[in-house]
């Protein structure tokens, strides 16, 4: 049975805008800031609704995006059941490290990832056994 992680529909389209600015680098240089999208969520496979926080470790950035990545298990408010992602920030290259299937690995990863000795830690909201959320681990 497929299972409802958070926001309806309508709030992921608007949402999606907002995911467009994911990421922003904004170097001081002679008093002049500047702003460049690194990378926009197309809804699907690569995520939707990205997490609070990133995480650089070495070249690249972490984060979660609560939906989407193309599990069935989940079919609110996108396709998927959440992301666990890789940006390299001067290439803009995503690449989806793990895509939750509402079982064991859980579903719906919101809170900020932490690092502790090189290994990134997260929550789900959902998904694990009894489905009330899980705690991930990663080493890159």
């Amino acid at each position: 049975m497929p299972v409802r992680i958070g926001r309806t529909t309508s709030e992921a389209q608007s949402s999606r805008l907002a995911a467009a600015l994911l990421l922003a680098s904004l170097p001081a240089t002679a008093g002049a800031a500047t702003f460049k999208t690194l990378h926009a969520f197309q809804g699907g496979k690569d995520g939707t609704w990205p997490g609070p926080g990133v995480l650089k470790v070495g070249s690249l950035l972490y984060r979660v995006t609560f939906s989407g990545g193309g599990s069935a298990n989940c079919t609110e408010p996108a396709a998927g059941c959440g992301t666990l992602f890789s940006l390299n920030p001067t290439t803009g290259t995503e690449h989806v490290v793990h895509a939750f299937q509402a079982g064991n690995d859980g579903a719906g990863p919101g809170a900020a990832l932490i690092n502790v000795g090189g290994t990134l830690y997260g929550t789900t909201s959902g998904g694990g056994p009894s489905s009330d959320g899980t705690v991930f681990a990663y080493t890159p």
